[in-house]
């Protein structure tokens, strides 16, 4: 356990954390070849991996606030891992999941680049239900989820991206009581919209709004 800040940075190599991790404070890594998470990860601040190379994540990881996967590397996580941010927002580039994957933060999460799924795809944009947490996929990013189930909670969407879920179920439930639109008509009064073009970058083989 470390009790302040914590920036490792490898200019030419890697990080390879082997041991549980526990930092007080802010945690940023950066590795030209690479990070590998080898146990239970945990930030008491924000958390910035970033890395030229693959991250691999073998077990739980938790940032109390902002979490941030980036570099031009892909993230790699582990069958049944949890990514959290207990009070903030999550940023994910590129991921691979290698199974059943559990995405949690409380003021939302966006997907920058394209996410793979290989198991039950769960998300919750929305933690606390408070009504800050938006769920969003940037233009040109695909989320895949191999045909596999995925189950996404949140304020509100933002599909500028695409959702593929093949013949696999999608359902899309809102955190907070209260009406859903289907389409471009307006409703004020609606807690989640969701429009026609962003309806038409979801394939699923059912859809639960």
């Amino acid at each position: 356990d470390v009790g302040a800040d914590v920036t490792m940075v490898a200019t030419g190599g890697s990080i390879t954390l082997n041991d549980d991790f526990a930092s007080s404070g802010n945690v940023d890594l950066t590795g030209a070849s690479g990070i590998n998470v080898n146990a239970a990860f945990n930030s008491g601040g924000s958390a910035t991996l970033s890395a030229g190379s693959d991250i691999n994540v073998a077990g739980d990881l938790t940032a109390s606030d902002n979490l941030i996967f980036g570099g031009t590397g892909t993230a790699m996580f582990v069958d049944g891992a949890t990514i959290a941010s207990t009070n903030g927002t999550m940023a994910l580039n590129k991921v691979t999941a290698l199974g059943a994957i559990t995405l949690n933060a409380k003021e939302g999460i966006t997907l920058n680049d394209d996410f793979t799924g290989n198991g039950l795809t769960t998300i919750d944009a929305d933690t606390n239900s408070s009504g800050a947490g938006l769920f969003s996929i940037a233009s040109g990013a695909t989320l895949n989820t191999n045909a596999n189930t995925l189950s996404i909670t949140t304020l509100d969407v933002d599909l500028q991206g695409n959702i593929n879920a093949g013949l696999g179920d999608v359902m899309l439930m809102s955190s907070v009581a209260g009406k859903t639109q289907l389409g471009d008509a307006s409703c004020g009064s609606c807690t989640m919209n969701i429009s026609g073009s962003e309806l038409q970058n979801i394939t699923a083989g059912s859809l639960t709004v």
